[in-house]
C-alpha cells in the first residue's frame, strides 16, 4: 500500500473480532468491514480492507490448517457468514442460514472446511462451505456469547452463555450435550481450550526464578498428559476464571482477579463495585506456554497467571513503564503474529491496538484508532508537524507526525466535549491554542500544552458547527478601544456567523451580519453564511452562502467589495492561496508569484471546483467597491462526481490543490497549469470529508472520511490521475456504506423446528440485491408456474418465448441506460401483488430501450396477474393415512365400495377389518370400534411424526380428557389450548391442570406467562415467588401491589430484596425508594449518599429532613456543606441546612467562606474568571484601608468587619442567642477532619474555619493563634493572595495595633500576635519590592504583587514643588515604611531562637556521626562469636539510649554513664584540647571539629537547653518568618534602591544595619557568604 493509515476502532463486546495468522497478519472486525495489517513489522503496516458486509461484523477467524493460512471466516449482524482470500481481498463463499443475529464464530483445527457460528436465540450452525451444508443445533435456548472448537476432538464445540452456563456439545453424527459446566453466575465472555492435551496441574512447592532463555521443558510442561483428557479456561463477568477438566467436567481451579490492579479496589464484602457493568473479561492461552494464561482485567490491565504457581497471587501484571498500556476494558487478546516469540495483540475500549511481549511484560508498539467520522483536520503553524483531527467519538486528537521515536504520537483531549468535534482551527499566534466546533452548536478553544479543560463560548449555535476560524476583530465602531489581537469565528448550519471574544468567552458573540448591514446599509434580505475564510494576511475574509454565492468583505468594518455569482448551490469550502513558502524558494517572489495570493478556490454541492483572481476586486477604486459582480472563475476544476466537501492548497506554493469530495476520492489539481489533474486517491471506502496538505513534506496529504480512518499518503505514488468517469463507478467504489438488512418477509416468518436440518446449497444462492434483473425475472417466471402447475396439477408449463425476449432486449439496452433493481421493487413484485407494475416501473428506469419493450412485457405481466393474491394456506389433514389411502385412484376406490358393501349388507362374516392397516380409511363407514381402530392407527401416524397436536387433537375427540392432560403433563407437552380444553373434565381437573402448565413454563423459562397460570389457579404467593426467584422483582412486587394486602410481609420482604439487587448494581436511587416503601428512611439516606457528589448529598439531606430523620441529616450534613463550599453553592446548601438542627457552625462557615471568595476576587479577578460563581446578597464593601502603611483595603459590611457582623447576624436571629462555646468546638472537630495534601477549594475551606474560630474565641491571643495558623497554611503552600485577603480581614488596623516606643523602636506585643504581624512585615516587604523593582519581575522568587504603596503622597501638596523634590519624598516613604518592617522582621530574639535550634540540629547530626564512627571502631577479639553479637547488640541499645538522653535534654550524670560504659572507648570520653576560638567558630562547622566528642556536645546541648528554658513557651511555640530570610531579601532591594540614590542616609543606615544584623545571625555558610558579598558590593 501506498498509504499509512489510522484505521477505524476495532468493534466492541465482541468475544472474537480479532485473529493472526501465521504469516503475522493481524485482522479486526471493525465496522461492518475488516482491516488486515502486518503485525510483524516494527510498526503495524497496512494491508487492506475485506469489504462486503452491510451491517456490523460481530467475530472474524483465521483458518489454522496448514495451506489455509490466506483465508479467514467473518460473521456479521446481516445474518451473513463469508469466507475470504486475504492475498485477492475477495470473498470466496457465503450462507445466510442465520435467523436471529449471530455473535460467534470459531473455524475447527480438526475440520479443514468446518466453521461454527452461534447466534442470540441459541442456535449453532455447522457450515462445510465445500461441500455447502450447514447443520443446526440449539442445545440450549438463550444468548451465546462465544464459542471454540476442539484442537483435540473435531466433534467438540464449546459454547457460553449470557446466562452463565457452559456447555460442551457434541456436533457429530450423535449429537448432544457432553459436559454442561456450571460456576459462574453472569455472562461467559470467553472460552478457551488448553492447546496441549492433559488435565493435571503441578504445583511448584518452591517458585524459584525461572530463567526465560533456558527454561527447561520439565518446568514448562507442567500439565501431565492423560488419553482424552484436556483443559478448558473460561471467564465471566462475575470476575473469575475457571479452569475445568473434559474428562469429568468438573472445576479444577479458580482465578479471581485481584482486589487491587491499576487503581482499582475491590468493594468490601457484600457491595458491588458500580464498574461491575464495565467489566468484559477475556482469555488467550498461548500455544508455546502451556501452563500460563493470559487475561484481561478490571480497567484495561492484562495478568500473566502462572497456574503452576503456589498461593493465591499467581498473576504477574504487564508493565506500564514505557507509557503505553489500555486505560479501558479489553475486548480481545489475539495471537502475535510469529510463533517463535512470545507476543499477543489486544484491542480495548480506549481504541488503542497494543502488541505485547511476555518475556519482557512491556509492550511492543501501539496503534490508534478512530472511533467516527473524521470531519476535519488543521495544521499547527507553529509547529508544522503537530496534527489536529476531529472526529465523531467525542474526541480532538493531536498526531505529531514528526516523532521519529513514536510513529503513532498522539495525544488526546476529551475533557468538556460531549458531542462530535466538526471543526478545528489552531491560532496563528498563540502556540497550543485549539479552537474547536462541535454537532451541538458549541465553539470552545483548548490549550493542548495544559491539563486544564477547555474554556466554551457562552454562545451557542443552534446547529452543527461548520467552520471555525482566527481573524481580525470586525466592528462598525471605528472608535471602538478594543484592543485584542483575534477573534474567533465560528460559522454552522443556521446560517449564522459568530465572532466571540477570546479572552472573554463568557461575554456574548457578535453576529457579523449585524456588521455587515450597520456598514453596508443591507436592507435586502442576508442570505444564510454556510462557509467563511480569512485571507491569510487577515484584512479580507470570503464569506459562501446557501444559494451558491460568495461575498468578499474587508476588515475591520466588513466593508462590501464584491459578489461573485458562479455556482448555484450550497458552498461547503473556501481556500485562500497560503502565504507559506518552502525552504528551496528564495525569499524574494516574482510578480506571478505575488498575484497567487490574490486566488479564491471555492467548492460546493456541485461536482466542480472554481478558483477565482480577485487582483482586480481587491485592488480597484474603493467608489467602485460592493458594486463589483463576479460571474466567470479563473480557472474551472472538473472531475468529481458528486459534491465538494474540502480543498487544500500546497503550502509549498506551486499551485498544487487538493479537493476531497464524497465520490470516496482525493483529487490534486495543478492550478497553474489550469487545472489539470495529478493524482487521485481512491484508498478510503467512503465519503471523503477532510483533507491537508503536510507542510513538512510537499509529496505527502492527510485525508478523512466517513470510513473511520485517517490515511497519509504520497501524492507522487497514486496510480491514478484523475477520479471516477461517472457518478455510478464512484458509488460502486464506495463500497462499504450500509444498504440496510437483506432478509426479505417470508425468510424472517419461516422457521424451523427440527434440531438436525441439513440446508441445500440453493438455500446459500444470492440474495435478491445481488442478481441482475433478468435473473430475478427468471426466478419470478419460474415460481409463478410452479405455483400454477401445483394448482391445476400439471406436471410442466411450457415457458413463453416473450420472457426471453424481454430478457434479451433489456440486455441489449444495458449499456446505454444501466437497470437499477432496489430490493423494495423486488418485495413489490413477489408481495404486493401488482406485477405488472412493478415491471413497467423497473423497465422504466432503463430508459428507451425499456419503453421499446413495454408492449412485450404486458404480455408476461398479464400472465403474472392471474395468480396473483394471497396464497392460500395448506391445512394439514388430522386424518393422513385414510385420506392418502382414498387418492389411491379409480379402480382402489371402486373396491373400497365393494369391500363396506360386504361389510354392510354381506350374508356371510367378512374379512375386511376396517380401521387397520390397508383399510384404515374404511373404519369411518363401519362401526363404532372401527372407528376407533381407525383413530388409534392416526394416532400411531402422529406420534411418529412429532405431530402431537393433531394426537391430543384425536384423543380429545374421543374424550379421553383425563389421558390427554396426563400424559401431555408427564412429558411437559401440555398447551395453552390442553389447559382451555381441560374445564371439560371438572374444576379440580382445570387447577390441577394449570398449576401444571405454570411449572411447565417456568421449566422452560416462560416467567411470566408462568405467573398468570399460577393466578389462575388462585396460588398467588407461588406466582410471586417465581418471579422473585428469577430476577423479575419489578413484576413480582407489581403483582403483590394489587393482589395481596398493603400489611403483608411479603410486601416488605420483595422490596427488601429489590433493594438489595439495586445497591449491587449501583442503583442507589431506585434502591433508595424501596427503601422509603418499606419504612425506612435512614436506608434511604444511606444510599443516596452513596455517591457522595453534591447532587446526591442534597437530596440524601432533603430525604432525611423530610422524614425527620435528623440523626441521618447530621452525619452527612458536614459532607454536604464540604462539597459545596468546594463549588461555591452557598444559596443552595444554605436553603437545605436550615431545618436541620444543631448546624449553626456550619451555616457561620458558608458566610465566612463567601466573604473570602469575594475578597478574593476582589483582589485578583483571575483566580476565578473560569468560574461561574453566584454570591448572595451580602454587601461587603472596601472604602477604607487597614493602614497607611500597606493601603490594603479593609472590608466591611454595614461599617462593621465582616465575620463579626456574620456573628451578630446569627446571633440576633436566635432569641437566647448562640452557644458560642458549642459553635467553637463543632468547628474545631472540622477542622481536625481535614488532612493530607490539601487543593486550592480544601486551603480555602480550612481557612474560612480558621477565620471563624478567631472571631469566636473571645481572647485576642487565641484569636492570633487561629489566624497564625491560616496565615502559615497560605504562606507555606504559596496562596499570598489569601494571605493578603485574611489581614485585610483580621488586622482591622494593620501596623498600627503595634506598640512601637519611640525611643528603643522594641516591640512589646509577643507570642502568635508578632508572629502574625511578622508575617503580615514579610508580605509587605515582598509587594514593596515587587511593586518598585520591576527590574527583577522575571526572577524565579514565587512572589509578585500589583499594589502601588506610593499612592498615598498628597498630589496637593506637592503640586508646587520640583520633581526632584517629589523623588525625594517618595523616597522618604518608602524607606521610613522600610524601616518599620524591618523592626519587626528583623527579630533578634527569633534569630537567637533559630540559632539555637539550629544549633541542636548540628549537635544530634555529630552524635549520630560519632555513633556511626564508634561501630565501626569497635573490634571483634572472638571472630564473631555468639557472645560477640550480644555484646554488639547490647552495644547498640546503649547507642539508643544515648541519642534519646541527648534528644530530651536527661544530661544528668551522662559524664559518668559515658565514663563507665564498657562500650565505649575511653577516647571518646575525655576532653580533647580545642581551639581557644572554638566558641566563636561558625555551626556548620564547630561541630565537625575532630577533638569533638560526645561529653562536649553534651555540655554544649545542655547550654542551649538551658537557655531555651528562658525563653517565653508562646515565643517558642509560633512559627516567626525567618528572621536571615527576611534580611536577604531587605538587603537585595536595598540594593537596587542605592542604584537609584546612592547617598540617602536612611538607605545607608538601614543597609547596615541589615548587614550586621545577617552577619550576626548567618547559620550556613551560603547564608555567610551572601552578607559577605553584599558586604563587599558598593552600589553604583
Amino acid at each position: 500500500m501506498n498509504s499509512e493509515i489510522i484505521p477505524p476502532s476495532p468493534n466492541w463486546y465482541c468475544s472474537r473480532a480479532t485473529d493472526t495468522n501465521t504469516e503475522g497478519i493481524f485482522l479486526f472486525a471493525a465496522r461492518h468491514s475488516i482491516c488486515l495489517f502486518n503485525a510483524r513489522k516494527p510498526r503495524a503496516e497496512f494491508v487492506g480492507h475485506l469489504i462486503g458486509h452491510t451491517e456490523r461484523v460481530v467475530g472474524v477467524v483465521f483458518s489454522k490448517n496448514d495451506g489455509q493460512s490466506n483465508l479467514c471466516a467473518s460473521v456479521s449482524e446481516d445474518l451473513s457468514v463469508r469466507v475470504w482470500d486475504i492475498r485477492s481481498l475477495s470473498e470466496l463463499h457465503r450462507h445466510n442460514s442465520h435467523k436471529d443475529k449471530p455473535t460467534a464464530i470459531d473455524w475447527s483445527e480438526l475440520g479443514k472446511d468446518l466453521i461454527v457460528t452461534g447466534d442470540v436465540k441459541g442456535t449453532i450452525l455447522c457450515w462445510n462451505f465445500v461441500d455447502k451444508k450447514v447443520k443446526s443445533f440449539t442445545p440450549e435456548h438463550g444468548h451465546i456469547f462465544c464459542l471454540s472448537c476442539s484442537p483435540h476432538n473435531v466433534a467438540h464445540v464449546i459454547v457460553g452463555y449470557k446466562s452463565g452456563v457452559v456447555l460442551v456439545i457434541n456436533i457429530g453424527k450423535r449429537g448432544g450435550i457432553v459436559h454442561k459446566l456450571r460456576g459462574h453466575d453472569d455472562e461467559v465472555h470467553s472460552v478457551v481450550w488448553c492447546p496441549v492435551a492433559g488435565e493435571e496441574i503441578k504445583v511448584n512447592k518452591q517458585q524459584t526464578v525461572e530463567n526465560d532463555v533456558n527454561e527447561t521443558v520439565e518446568n514448562e510442561e507442567k500439565i501431565v498428559e492423560k488419553p482424552n483428557g484436556c483443559l478448558v479456561a473460561t471467564s465471566s463477568r462475575d470476575r473469575t476464571v475457571r479452569l475445568w477438566n473434559m474428562s469429568q467436567g468438573k472445576a479444577v481451579m479458580t482465578l479471581r482477579l485481584p482486589s487491587r490492579v491499576g487503581g482499582f479496589r475491590a468493594k468490601e464484602k457484600g457491595e458491588e463495585d458500580p464498574r461491575r457493568s464495565r467489566v468484559w473479561l477475556t482469555l488467550y492461552w498461548p500455544k508455546n506456554t502451556p501452563r500460563r494464561l493470559i487475561s484481561s482485567s478490571h480497567s484495561g490491565e492484562m495478568l500473566f497467571w502462572d497456574l503452576c504457581r503456589p498461593g493465591k497471587n499467581k498473576c504477574d501484571v504487564f508493565g506500564q513503564a514505557d507509557g503505553i498500556f489500555h486505560s479501558r476494558i479489553v475486548f480481545n487478546i489475539s495471537f502475535g503474529g510469529d510463533i517463535g516469540a512470545k507476543m499477543f495483540i489486544t484491542t480495548s475500549m480506549d481504541r488503542q491496538i497494543i502488541k505485547w511481549n511476555m518475556d519482557t511484560l512491556q509492550s511492543e508498539w501501539n496503534m490508534p484508532s478512530l472511533g467516527g467520522f473524521l470531519y476535519c483536520l488543521d495544521t499547527s503553524p507553529h509547529d508544522p508537524g503537530r496534527l489536529a483531527i476531529g472526529s465523531g467519538d467525542n474526541l480532538i486528537r493531536v498526531w505529531n507526525t514528526s516523532s521519529l521515536a513514536n510513529q503513532h504520537d498522539i495525544s488526546t483531549f476529551w475533557q468538556g466535549i460531549k458531542s462530535k468535534v466538526t471543526a478545528l482551527s489552531w491560532h496563528p499566534k498563540i502556540e497550543g491554542w485549539l479552537a474547536y466546533g462541535t454537532d451541538d452548536g458549541r465553539v470552545g478553544i483548548y490549550g493542548v500544552f495544559s491539563n486544564k479543560p477547555p474554556r466554551l463560548s457562552s454562545t451557542y449555535h443552534k446547529r452543527t458547527v461548520y467552520r471555525v476560524c482566527w481573524g481580525p476583530v470586525c466592528s462598525n465602531n471605528s472608535l471602538s478601544e478594543e484592543k485584542q489581537s483575534l477573534s474567533l469565528y465560528s460559522c454552522a448550519g443556521e446560517g449564522v456567523i459568530l465572532q466571540h471574544n477570546p479572552d472573554k468567552l463568557d461575554a456574548d458573540a457578535v453576529n457579523i451580519n449585524h456588521i455587515i448591514s450597520a456598514t453596508n446599509d443591507v436592507k435586502n434580505v442576508i442570505p444564510q453564511r454556510t462557509e467563511l475564510s480569512w485571507k491569510p494576511e487577515g484584512d479580507v475574509v470570503a464569506i459562501g452562502n446557501e444559494d451558491g454565492s460568495i461575498e468578499i468583505f474587508h476588515a475591520p468594518n466588513l466593508l462590501h467589495l464584491c459578489n461573485i455569482f458562479v455556482q448555484h448551490k450550497l458552498i461547503n469550502c473556501l481556500k485562500w492561496f497560503p502565504n507559506l513558502q518552502s525552504s528551496d524558494q528564495s525569499e524574494s517572489l516574482s510578480d506571478n508569484q505575488s498575484d497567487h495570493r490574490y486566488w479564491l478556490a471555492s467548492g460546493s454541492s456541485e461536482p466542480m471546483i472554481h478558483v477565482y483572481d480577485l487582483k482586480d476586486a481587491l485592488n480597484g477604486d474603493e467608489s467602485q467597491q460592493g458594486s463589483k459582480q463576479i460571474s466567470t472563475s479563473f480557472c474551472v476544476l472538473h472531475g468529481h462526481t458528486m459534491k465538494v466537501t474540502n480543498l487544500s492548497w500546497n503550502p509549498a506554493r506551486d499551485g498544487k490543490l487538493a479537493s476531497a469530495s464524497y465520490d470516496g476520492t482525493v483529487q490534486v489539481w495543478d492550478v497553474l497549469k489550469k487545472g489539470d489533474p495529478v493524482a487521485n486517491f481512491r484508498g478510503h471506502s467512503g465519503r471523503v470529508l477532510a483533507v491537508e496538505w503536510s507542510v513538512m513534506d510537499e509529496d505527502i496529504v492527510f485525508s478523512g472520511g466517513d470510513d473511520f480512518t485517517l490515511m497519509k499518503w504520497n501524492v507522487s505514488k497514486q496510480q491514478h490521475t484523475k477520479p471516477p468517469k461517472n457518478k455510478k463507478e464512484a458509488q460502486q467504489m464506495i463500497y462499504s456504506r450500509p444498504r440496510g438488512k437483506t432478509k426479505n418477509k417470508k425468510e424472517k416468518k419461516s422457521t424451523s423446528s427440527k434440531i438436525d436440518v441439513n440446508i441445500e446449497a440453493s438455500q446459500v444462492s444470492k440474495l435478491p440485491s445481488e442478481m441482475s434483473f433478468d435473473e430475478l425475472l427468471e426466478q419470478r417466471k419460474k415460481e409463478i408456474l410452479e405455483e400454477k402447475a401445483v394448482k391445476d396439477g400439471a406436471e410442466t408449463v411450457p415457458v413463453p418465448d416473450t420472457v426471453k425476449e424481454v430478457s434479451d432486449t433489456v440486455e441489449e439496452s444495458s449499456d446505454k441506460a444501466p437497470v437499477n433493481v432496489g430490493l423494495e421493487q423486488l418485495r413489490g413484485i413477489d408481495e404486493e401483488g401488482d406485477a405488472r407494475a412493478d415491471v413497467s416501473r423497473v423497465l422504466n428506469n432503463a430508459g428507451d430501450a425499456g419503453r421499446n419493450v413495454s408492449e412485450q412485457v404486458e404480455v408476461i405481466t398479464c400472465k403474472l396477474k392471474k395468480s396473483e393474491g394471497k396464497k392460500r394456506r395448506k391445512v394439514k389433514s388430522l386424518f393422513p393415512i385414510s385420506a392418502s389411502l382414498d387418492n389411491r385412484g379409480k379402480q382402489s376406490l371402486q373396491e373400497d365400495c365393494i369391500k363396506i358393501a360386504e361389510m354392510k349388507y354381506g350374508t356371510g362374516e367378512s374379512e375386511t377389518s376396517a380401521g387397520s392397516g390397508d383399510q384404515t380409511h374404511l373404519g369411518l363407514f363401519g362401526t363404532r370400534r372401527e372407528a376407533y381402530a381407525m383413530f388409534r392407527e392416526e394416532e400411531k401416524h402422529h406420534m411418529e411424526s412429532a405431530n402431537l397436536e393433531s394426537y391430543y387433537c384425536l384423543e380429545l375427540w374421543k374424550g379421553n380428557i383425563g389421558g390427554v392432560l396426563k400424559e401431555a403433563t408427564e412429558k411437559q407437552q401440555l398447551t395453552d389450548h390442553l389447559v382451555t380444553m381441560s374445564t371439560l373434565g371438572g374444576h379440580d381437573v382445570f387447577l390441577t391442570t394449570a398449576e401444571a402448565y405454570a411449572n411447565q413454563l417456568v421449566h422452560f423459562e416462560f416467567y411470566s406467562k408462568a405467573a398468570t397460570y399460577y393466578l389462575a389457579c388462585h396460588k398467588v404467593y407461588e406466582a410471586i415467588e417465581v418471579l422473585s426467584q428469577h430476577k423479575r422483582l419489578r413484576e413480582a412486587i407489581s403483582l403483590a401491589c394489587v393482589r395481596l394486602s398493603p400489611l403483608d410481609p411479603v410486601l416488605k420482604d420483595l422490596y427488601t430484596k429489590w433493594a438489595q439487587v439495586l445497591e449491587s448494581e449501583g442503583n442507589y436511587e431506585q434502591a433508595a425508594k424501596c427503601c422509603m416503601q418499606i419504612g425506612e428512611p435512614v436506608s434511604a439516606v444511606r444510599l443516596l449518599s452513596r455517591k457522595g457528589d453534591r447532587l446526591s448529598l442534597t437530596t440524601a439531606l432533603k430525604v432525611a429532613t423530610i422524614s425527620r430523620e435528623m440523626d441521618a441529616a447530621s452525619l452527612l450534613v458536614s459532607t454536604f456543606v464540604f462539597e459545596n463550599l468546594q463549588s461555591y453553592s452557598w444559596e443552595e446548601a444554605q436553603s437545605v441546612i436550615k431545618n436541620i438542627d444543631n448546624v449553626m457552625h456550619l451555616q457561620i462557615l458558608l458566610d465566612v467562606h463567601e466573604v473570602l471568595v469575594s475578597c478574593l476576587k476582589d483582589v485578583n479577578e483571575s483566580m476565578f474568571s473560569d468560574m461561574d460563581i453566584t454570591f448572595t446578597d451580602l454587601n461587603i464593601k472596601s472604602e477604607n484601608v487597614i493602614d497607611d502603611l500597606s493601603s490594603w483595603p479593609r472590608y466591611e459590611i454595614e461599617n462593621k468587619q465582616c465575620i463579626p457582623y456574620i456573628i451578630d447576624k446569627y446571633q440576633a436571629k436566635i432569641q437566647k442567642g448562640i452557644d458560642v462555646k458549642y459553635v467553637y468546638e463543632s468547628l474545631l472537630q472540622c477542622r481536625q477532619s481535614i488532612g493530607g495534601t490539601m487543593s486550592f477549594s480544601q486551603v480555602l475551606i480550612q481557612v474560612a474555619i480558621d477565620l471563624t474560630l478567631g472571631h469566636l474565641t473571645g481572647s485576642q491571643d487565641k484569636a492570633s493563634e487561629h489566624w497564625l495558623h491560616a496565615v502559615t497554611l497560605c504562606h507555606d503552600d504559596g496562596y499570598y493572595d489569601m494571605e493578603k485577603v485574611l489581614f485585610c480581614l483580621t488586622l482591622n488596623r494593620g501596623m498600627l495595633e503595634v506598640d512601637l516606643h519611640d525611643d528603643s523602636q522594641t516591640v512589646t506585643i509577643r507570642g502568635s500576635k508578632l508572629s502574625l504581624y511578622g508575617y503580615y512585615s514579610l508580605l509587605l516587604l515582598y509587594n514593596i519590592w515587587w511593586d518598585f523593582s520591576t527590574a527583577h519581575q522575571k526572577s524565579n522568587l514565587p512572589f509578585y504583587f500589583h499594589h502601588l504603596l506610593c499612592e498615598d503622597i498628597d498630589d496637593k501638596a506637592t503640586g508646587g514643588e520640583s520633581d526632584l523634590n517629589l523623588k525625594n519624598q517618595k523616597m522618604d516613604i518608602l524607606v521610613s515604611k522600610l524601616g518599620t518592617i524591618s523592626n519587626v522582621l528583623l527579630s533578634e530574639d527569633h534569630a537567637e531562637l533559630q540559632k539555637l535550634r539550629d544549633s541542636l540540629k548540628y549537635i544530634q547530626q555529630a552524635v549520630s556521626n560519632l555513633l556511626v564512627k564508634h561501630r565501626e571502631d569497635v573490634a571483634d577479639p572472638c571472630g564473631g562469636t555468639n557472645e560477640d553479637q550480644e555484646s554488639q547488640t547490647a552495644n547498640q541499645t546503649v547507642e539508643c539510649e544515648l541519642k534519646g538522653k541527648l534528644s530530651t535534654n536527661s544530661g544528668t550524670g551522662l559524664q559518668d554513664e559515658l565514663s563507665t560504659n564498657g562500650c565505649i572507648k575511653a577516647k571518646d570520653v575525655e576532653v580533647a584540647k580545642l581551639p581557644e576560638t572554638w566558641d566563636y567558630h561558625p555551626l556548620y562547622e564547630k561541630f565537625k571539629h575532630p577533638a569533638v566528642t560526645l561529653a562536649i556536645l553534651t555540655k554544649e546541648q545542655t547550654k542551649i537547653m538551658d537557655v531555651l528554658a528562658r525563653i517565653p513557651e508562646d515565643s517558642k511555640n509560633s512559627s516567626f518568618p525567618s528572621p536571615i530570610e527576611s534580611a536577604m531579601v531587605l538587603l537585595y532591594f536595598l540594593r537596587q534602591l542605592l542604584r537609584i540614590d546612592l547617598l540617602h542616609p536612611d538607605i545607608l543606615r538601614l543597609r547596615l544595619m541589615t548587614l550586621v544584623f545577617g552577619e550576626t545571625y548567618a547559620i550556613t555558610k551560603q547564608h555567610e557568604d551572601f552578607f559577605r558579598e553584599y558586604e563587599d558590593i558598593v552600589p553604583y
